[in-house]
C-alpha cells in the first residue's frame, strides 16, 4: 500500500513514492504471527511477480 491504497508496485517508480507511507507484505504480520494474506502467499507458493 501507498498511503493506505493499493497500487502494483511495478508500475510505480520509487521516485513516486517519495514521502508516502508504504507498507509492504513484510508490514502487516502481527507480531510473530503471519496475517492471512502473507499465510495464502506461502501456501500458494505466490511471489510478487505474476501476482497480478
Amino acid at each position: 500500500h501507498v498511503n493506505g491504497q493499493s497500487v502494483k508496485s511495478c508500475t510505480l517508480l520509487a521516485a513516486q513514492a517519495s514521502g508516502a507511507e508504504v507498507t509492504t507484505i513484510e508490514g502487516i504480520a502481527n507480531g510473530d504471527e503471519l496475517h492471512p494474506m502473507q499465510q495464502a502467499f506461502h501456501e500458494n507458493h505466490g511471489l510478487q511477480c505474476g501476482y497480478c
